[in-house]
């Protein structure tokens, strides 16, 4: 059974359109229930997960369980990262993706088992020029503008559903980009839809952009979608959801440790629905840098 001291409960309020702040009562109630004793702090502004996730830790706090989505935990990544304390999760934002690769049912019960039980897992996470940080899927291009679009409107419908409004919204007007990206074996060079970066399968609300990407094997998998007609990509999304994306000619996939991007204009790179930073990024793994509870 827990203590009060060792944890620290970081509340996103706005999470899940505001869905959080409706559960701090029954957040309570079930972490008791479960016998998980806690310190609960609500976050203010953005950032702020990532003060008190430091701010806990310092005092030697060693679990640390958030409320929120994958925009939460990145916050509470900046914080954690190469450390010795345990991250908690309890997915009720807009993506759950990172909670969904862990195998954490978007269910209050569900996860707090997961921290009762307290079986810890040692994942990889991606270092972004050096400083900044994400667990899930980084990408630049189209998924990038569409995360972008998805992040300002997402109060208006559920995570899956708003993807795929920003994805319509955005299929007409974008303009493919010229990219050079440098990996472990080669280069690619062109104009492209997108590419993502995936320490896992998801991202986008449950979009399997990576398929074959592991957050434990000490790899990075990059899915690379070519210059791309305009009808092919109406076949092409549905497809990513299922990840059968990949039997498309213009889907090409790399396995990497390190990456690097440059592009003729500036392009924002996302991680975890974050904007991280814009061309030219650098990313590279960091093998078993964060300690996570999972079922």
């Amino acid at each position: 059974m827990s203590t009060e001291e060792d944890s620290h409960v970081i509340v996103n309020p706005i999470a899940g359109n505001h869905k959080c702040r409706r559960l701090i009562p029954e957040i309570t109630s079930k972490l008791l229930e479960k016998g998980i004793a806690h310190h609960l702090k609500v976050s203010k502004y953005h950032g702020h997960v990532t003060k008190l996730a430091q701010q806990a830790k310092e005092r030697g706090c060693k679990r640390i369980i958030v409320c929120g989505g994958d925009g939460t935990i990145n916050e509470a990544i900046h914080a954690l990262v190469d450390s010795d304390v345990k991250l908690g999760v309890l997915p009720l934002g807009t993506g759950n993706d990172f909670a969904r690769t862990l195998g954490i049912k978007e269910d209050l019960n569900f996860a707090c088992n997961v921290l009762r039980d307290e079986k810890v897992r040692r994942v990889d996470l991606v270092k972004v020029n050096g400083n900044k940080y994400y667990g899930s899927v980084g990408g630049i291009g189209f998924d990038a503008e569409v995360a972008s679009w998805a992040n300002r409107y997402k109060r208006f419908a559920p995570g899956a559903t708003i993807y795929l409004l920003a994805i319509l919204a955005k299929l007409f007007t974008y303009k493919f980009k010229k990219v050079v990206i440098a990996h472990d074996t080669g280069k690619h060079t062109g104009e492209i839809l997108m590419a993502a970066i995936g320490n896992t399968e998801w991202y986008g609300g449950g979009i399997n952009i990576t398929p074959t990407a592991l957050m434990d094997d000490g790899i990075l998998d990059i899915c690379v979608v070519q210059k791309i007609n305009k009808l092919k990509l109406l076949l092409f999304f549905p497809s990513a959801f299922k990840g059968t994306h990949t039997r498309f000619s213009e889907v090409k996939l790399y396995r990497t440790k390190k990456i690097s991007i440059s592009s003729e204009t500036p392009l924002q790179l996302l991680g975890d629905g974050e904007i991280l930073g814009e061309t030219p990024v650098s990313l590279e793994v960091m093998p078993q840098a964060l300690n996570i509870l999972a079922p």
